[in-house]
């Protein structure tokens, strides 16, 4: 069985929210279906470990045929020197792939915060949003929240990035024409769900949590500690 790495919205057992997990593909998919996880998909990033993985497979074959080669048997010292190159090199390669991928992730962490700000209001925003107040003045609270809920549903992004510049005040409003709180939270949600910005938002989140607890190298360091451990043994 595969598994998959997850974001955690909500706690699930010992596991934290706001952090990445590993979970086997039938306990993420639970988790995703209910709205309590979304999935760490980051290809690019991915690749540097899926490459670091090849290197480390790669140099633990060719070393093993260099330990076990007779082509060595009479000459211990040109065997020794042949596994200190190919060890340099794996160290190296595995160096600049950690440096590229530090780089990307940067970058990525970078305009995600940038896409979380990147909204612009308009002309047609600023009237919707002006068009809410104004009914919000002349009619009932709740008539209006519950016409604002069902318009969000067929507004342009524009009306409804109108709406969220405005809605400190919108939201005063409503509250004070008796509108519950958790109505008003509920269209304030719908509002973000649907501009894309609380997405963006977590995307940041997401790349925030990567870069404090993901390592792309972890088939390296594993071997090295293995090494350690052993030499240690002797």
């Amino acid at each position: 069985m595969e598994n998959q790495q997850i974001y955690l919205l909500s706690a699930d057992g010992g596991n934290a929210a706001g952090n990445i997990y590993e979970y086997s593909d039938q306990d993420a998919k639970i988790l995703l279906e209910k709205g309590k996880a979304v999935k760490v998909d980051y290809p690019k990033l991915k690749s540097y470990e899926t490459e670091i993985n090849s290197l480390v497979k790669r140099y633990k074959e060719q070393r093993d045929a260099l330990k076990e080669n007779p082509r060595y048997a009479d000459n211990e010292a040109e065997r020794e020197y042949q596994l200190q190159e190919l060890r340099r090199k794996l160290d190296e390669d595995v160096a600049a792939q950690r440096e590229d991928y530090a780089v990307e992730l940067e970058a990525t962490y970078r305009e995600a915060a940038t896409k979380a700000f990147s909204f612009e209001t308009s002309e047609e925003g600023v009237k919707f949003a002006d068009a809410v107040s104004l009914r919000l003045d002349l009619g009932i609270g709740q008539d209006v929240a519950d016409m604002l809920k069902v318009a969000i549903a067929s507004a342009s992004d524009a009306e409804k990035v109108g709406l969220l510049t405005q809605w400190p005040k919108l939201s005063q409003k409503l509250e004070g024409n008796g509108v519950n709180r958790v109505t008003i939270q509920d269209i304030e949600a719908d509002l973000k769900k649907s501009t894309g910005l609380d997405g963006a938002a977590l995307q940041f989140k997401i790349l925030g949590a990567i870069k404090d607890s993901q390592n792309p190298a972890t088939a390296y360091t594993t071997m090295l500690a293995v090494e350690k451990i052993r030499e240690a043994a002797k």
